[in-house]
């Protein structure tokens, strides 16, 4: 008996990853637990691939997103656990989808305060908010007097590369992860303090968040709660973080973890930096705290309770 009581089912990309954190394990692989390795700790190894060819298969369906493993489990009201990043900028048929597996779910989990208000208004459903995850035993303190000068941002999806560009444009050096060719090739070239990297290890990933003067994240637009990821192993790692308003900011503004800029002026964001750096070198005890917060509300074990708790509720509620 796995220690949530049932097997879990899960969605394509989620299996996927599954399988390729088994396959890190297995290499010996210096790489951080991630959700779906947590999950496989959750069910004690008993983990499936959702089926179309097999829709009965018995155990609770975990899914992010709205593949056709999914939908068709919410249509048979399969027991289902739907995590949800946002369905405002949903349209036509795909928002109707999207409502559609949020009513019929058993559990609709958010991380965000702006999806859980679109999940209760456009679906009608009262979600359940839970941490996202990071592995701070994996992502470790850095203290300010540690780091060299540059900044990083770590991911294009979302983010507003002309501000990134502007900040290199004013002598400041910046080292953007981004993964998208096309992308990175609309900003190559134009900026020589600006450094375009991609495919980065974890272990490469990991030493840019503990070198760095700050990590920053202009946002372009605001459909979800982009970054969320980064932010947190930012946070875990010590980095001061200056990000765009939005619901990712949000999520940590509340509770002075991150600095949030309200405009896309490169003097703004500048000086943002700035004084978010000065802070944590004047007060080292800052940024340790931070960390400190984020491994007692994001850690492995905080996760692990909630969604232990959550998907016992679905269990408890099946032998009902």
């Amino acid at each position: 008996m796995s220690a949530i009581g049932e097997p879990l089912i899960l969605d394509p990309a989620a299996w996927s990853d599954t399988l390729r954190q088994r396959a890190e394990r297995t290499r010996g692989d210096n790489t951080p637990l991630r959700w779906s390795a947590m999950l496989d700790r959750l069910a004690e190894g008993r983990l499936m691939p959702a089926s179309i060819g097999r829709p009965w298969q018995r155990g609770i369906h975990f899914s992010m997103h709205m593949f056709r493993t999914t939908i068709l489990a919410a249509l048979l009201r399969r027991p289902l656990v739907y995590l949800s990043w946002g369905i405002g900028h949903h349209r036509g048929l795909r928002r109707r989808v999207a409502c559609m597996i949020m009513r019929r779910a058993r559990v609709v989990l958010v991380n965000d305060d702006r999806t859980a208000d679109e999940v209760r208004s456009l679906a009608g459903v009262e979600p359940r908010k839970v941490p996202y995850l990071v592995d701070t035993e994996y992502y470790t303190y850095s203290p300010p007097h540690a780091r060299e000068d540059f900044l990083f941002c770590p991911g294009e999806n979302d983010r507003d590369g002309e501000v990134i560009l502007a900040l290199a444009e004013r002598g400041n050096r910046v080292v953007w992860l981004n993964n998208v060719p096309e992308v990175a090739a609309r900003f190559a070239g134009r900026s020589a303090q600006l450094e375009l990297v991609s495919s980065l290890s974890f272990v490469e990933l990991r030493d840019l968040y503990r070198q760095c003067r700050a990590v920053v994240t202009p946002m372009a637009r605001d459909i979800h709660a982009a970054g969320q990821t980064t932010t947190l192993e930012a946070l875990a790692s010590g980095s001061a973080v200056v990000i765009g308003a939005g619901r990712t900011a949000d999520l940590f503004a509340g509770d002075g973890l991150v600095t949030v800029v309200s405009s896309n002026d490169p003097a703004v964001w500048e000086q943002a930096i700035e004084n978010a750096v000065a802070s944590d070198r004047a007060d080292p005890g800052l940024s340790a705290a931070r960390a400190a917060l984020v491994a007692e509300r994001n850690g492995v074990a905080a996760v692990s309770a909630t969604l232990r708790d959550v998907f016992g509720s679905v269990v408890r509620g099946r032998q009902s």
